[in-house]
């Protein structure tokens, strides 16, 4: 009957309900630990970062470089599977992915095509690769 009282009034659903399993504490907190923190940079010259100083969101600002710039990714067998990386395009120029060495940077709806490089038109158009595997990029979204 205890049980039954502090349920009393309750308006979820037992599939919502059932989302809580695995839930240890303060649910905003398991939240708040498991975001990512959005890292940025903006680019004038092509650029080829490191695992290490890997940026999540890059601007490619091509109005100032005045050209197309290039993105290069670290090789995939030196960041994490899952790692992100989106690239936005500021101006008339072209921006895109490549990738380095023997890595293939796959399109958004293959896997078996290497694409070597993949750009995005439109000012503020965007690109986000995500890396599948110790050797392999894949583009989740282009426009």
């Amino acid at each position: 009957t205890a049980e039954l009282n502090k349920l009393d009034g309750v308006t979820a659903s037992t599939a919502e309900i059932n989302y809580l399993v695995g839930v240890t504490g303060a649910i905003q907190d398991q939240i708040d630990s498991g975001i990512a923190k959005v890292s940025q940079a903006a680019i004038i010259a092509d650029t080829t970062p490191t695992a290490a100083n890997l940026k999540s969101l890059y601007f490619a600002d091509t109005t100032t470089a005045g050209s197309n710039l290039v993105l290069t990714l670290p090789l995939a067998s030196t960041v994490t599977i899952g790692t992100p990386c989106r690239l936005v395009r500021i101006g008339a120029n072209a921006a895109s992915f490549a990738v380095q060495g023997a890595d293939n940077l796959f399109p958004k709806d293959s896997l078996s095509v290497d694409a070597g490089t993949v750009a995005c038109s439109g000012d503020g158009a965007g690109i986000d690769v995500i890396c599948i595997s110790a050797t392999a990029w894949q583009v989740i979204r282009q426009d």
